[in-house]
């Protein structure tokens, strides 16, 4: 019976992806006969991405279900003028970068990879954080030496690198770059964000200062560690790269909502 159960449950989400492959397939000849062909690619793309997700996301019933969705296959027409990769992908397996006890897991993190100057580069970070201009350290607010660096906010990885590659300026300190960043972190400025306790790897929990093997998610609070519910928000990060542009759809699978879209970000 359970054998039969975790069928039906791969079939339908290779339903998912066939449906996406379809939808945008079918749309092809739309956006290149558009005389704006790449904006409507774009839309396309998103809307019917989204389509796709919002048919599917009633079926999400339980994390086993949930975990069926994470996933990486690509779509091309039949001569191959167009394709595309989906990646399919948890956001709440990381930490928001907005998290209240960031500077916990910045601590963790920089002591593993024995950063010259853990304290410094954290101020950076947290300085960009806040949206004051007072310098935590020296030199820790690049918005005063930078005046296109925007402060109170850190968007997404590429503004988080413009604070390494400051960071490594001041200190040649290159470890920094052997940080995966983007494994660990990511960046939206939401309030109801929280982290799966059944998505948290080795790694994860080390930089958490948590035990892995934790017995009960409920009790740990100081990173809202919690296990998989359908009445709550849970986010996805849907990543597609085409030719040379990439978008990413930060969708609420649970709320049946899109929360976010980057379009190649510049910034």
């Amino acid at each position: 019976m359970k054998n039969s159960i975790a069928l039906f449950i791969t079939i339908m989400f290779l339903v998912v992806i066939v449906s996406i492959i379809n939808f945008i397939l079918k749309d092809y000849d739309k956006f290149t006969s558009n005389s704006n062909s790449y904006i409507a690619q774009n839309n396309i793309i998103i809307k019917n991405s989204i389509k796709t997700l919002d048919k599917f996301a009633d079926k999400i019933k339980s994390k086993e279900d949930l975990n069926k969705l994470f996933t990486s296959f690509a779509i091309s027409n039949k001569d191959g003028s167009f394709r595309a990769v989906y990646t399919i992908s948890p956001l709440f397996d990381k930490i928001n970068i907005h998290n209240k006890n960031i500077s916990i897991f910045l601590d963790n993190l920089f002591s593993y990879y024995q950063i010259l100057d853990p304290l410094y580069l954290k101020n950076l970070i947290l300085d960009t954080l806040d949206k004051d201009t007072k310098e935590r350290d020296d030199e820790s607010e690049i918005v005063l030496y930078d005046p296109f660096f925007q402060n109170g906010n850190i968007y997404n990885y590429k503004h988080l690198k413009k604070i390494i590659d400051y960071y490594y300026k001041k200190r040649d300190d290159n470890r920094v770059f052997m940080i995966p960043w983007q494994k660990y972190i990511y960046f939206l400025d939401i309030n109801n964000s929280y982290i799966d306790c059944d998505m948290i790897d080795d790694k994860l929990a080390l930089f958490l200062g948590i035990d892995k093997n934790m017995q009960n998610c409920k009790s740990i609070k100081e990173f809202d560690i919690i296990t998989f519910d359908k009445n709550r928000s849970y986010l996805i990060d849907v990543d597609i790269d085409y030719f040379q542009n990439n978008i990413k759809i930060i969708y609420d699978i649970n709320k049946k909502k899109v929360i976010k879209i980057e379009n190649n970000p510049i910034y």
